[in-house]
């Protein structure tokens, strides 16, 4: 199975939405980078300006670039065959990537990031990389930067739960405990200090974090 983190930066956020640039970058079990990939991908729609905003790619910036099929042709045939993926918020990039890979196993490093600094101002991969005053050069909202970010953050939580790789990918897509509350009036506070009725209101929130809705339900 082949490690990749990844990141694609995206037209727009709707289902119909498609990449407009991807990197990863692939790793053995000791977190040594064995290759690397980056490219800028000509999307069939529009990249909207909120998009752009994030970004700033424009569908002038991707007039030249290759479309995703031939961005990936020269990889043999069966390199996605089988991969474990990491991304910061694995949801989105895989929903994307999917079409592409087949995805058998992942790593979110948003949700394990809840669990592992909850008293951070917020998990955006960005805000971590300050927080934690994480070794990264390269600038932000960019596929490589964010993976090159995602990498430093992976390596920060295996060292500080005593995780290893191994660990990792026998977890993959297991719910992530949350300890404590990370918004609102209650943040910070531990869940099993949540007045009743707040975490009665929690469980009957539809869009509440998967995580934090498993982690409410063992209490």
């Amino acid at each position: 199975m082949k490690i990749l983190i990844a990141d694609c930066e995206t037209t727009g956020l709707t289902s119909t939405d498609e990449v407009c640039e991807l990197a990863f970058i692939e790793i053995d079990h000791d977190m040594n980078v064995l290759s690397e990939f980056q490219s800028l991908v000509k999307p069939s729609v529009p990249i909207s300006p909120a998009a752009s905003a994030a970004s700033h790619i424009t569908d002038l910036t991707v007039a030249d670039a290759p479309v995703i099929e031939e961005a990936l042709a020269h990889f043999p045939e069966d390199y996605f065959a089988n991969v474990f993926c990491v991304a910061h918020n694995l949801n989105f990039d895989r929903r994307f990537l999917s079409k592409y890979w087949q995805v058998n196993g992942g790593y979110c490093t948003l949700r394990a990031s809840k669990s592992c600094y909850p008293d951070a101002p917020n998990h955006k991969l960005q805000t971590l990389r300050y927080y934690l005053n994480l070794d990264v050069d390269e600038g932000a909202h960019r596929a490589m930067a964010d993976v090159i970010c995602t990498y430093e953050l992976l390596g920060r939580i295996l060292a500080d739960s005593g995780m290893t790789l191994l660990d990792l990918l026998e977890t993959g897509d297991r719910p992530v405990l949350v300890e404590r509350i990370g918004f609102g009036k209650h943040r910070g506070t531990r869940l099993e200090e949540l007045p009743a009725g707040y975490r009665k209101w929690l469980l009957n929130e539809a869009e509440i974090d998967q995580d934090l809705r498993w982690s409410l339900e063992r209490l």
